[in-house]
């Protein structure tokens, strides 16, 4: 019998399948809006080990939903000073999307979160991921604004959530 998925702290082990369910969940949108290797040289569809290392080292956790050994989903969390922290990294691969495992990763993520003291996540997103914006809007965050950073070629909006205490 299967067991019911499980979240737990990602561990050395878990990096190549993280960095590649990291860039197979980015890379459909990364297509549809034209960023490439050259225009966008850090977005998530080039994601690799070395960049989750990277990312540990300045503090970002990471988490992956797993079920019989089998990696399903991951998502990163990186507190801040501020009493704030963003999530980022959020990814379930393609053909497992729309079953509930982003949702499950969001929401640990978040408990995880609060219990750290953070009174607000944020993230960001490629601001014409429409369908994307809704879906995090069902789960109670805000569009903030919408910003350019240099390194992305395309518009990136800002979300934020409070979180109860």
């Amino acid at each position: 019998m299967d067991e019911a998925p499980s979240i737990r702290p990602a561990e050395p082990r878990d990096h190549e399948a993280m960095a590649e369910m990291i860039r197979r969940a980015f890379v459909p949108p990364a297509v549809a809006l034209g960023i490439t290797t050259d225009n966008c040289p850090v977005h998530p569809s080039l994601y690799t080990v070395d960049w989750i290392c990277h990312d540990i080292d300045k503090g970002r956790r990471f988490f992956v939903l797993e079920r019989d050994g089998e990696l399903f989903g991951c998502v990163g969390v990186r507190l801040s000073d501020d009493g704030s922290c963003e999530l980022t990294r959020l990814a379930v691969p393609p053909e497992l999307q729309r079953r509930g495992y982003g949702a499950m990763l969001t929401a640990f993520a978040e408990r995880y979160a609060a219990e750290q003291g953070v009174k607000r996540i944020e993230l960001h997103m490629l601001a014409e991921l429409d369908d994307l914006r809704r879906w995090y809007e069902r789960r109670g965050y805000r569009y903030l604004q919408t910003v350019e950073i240099d390194v992305v070629p395309r518009p990136v909006g800002q979300m934020a959530k409070c979180l109860e205490a």
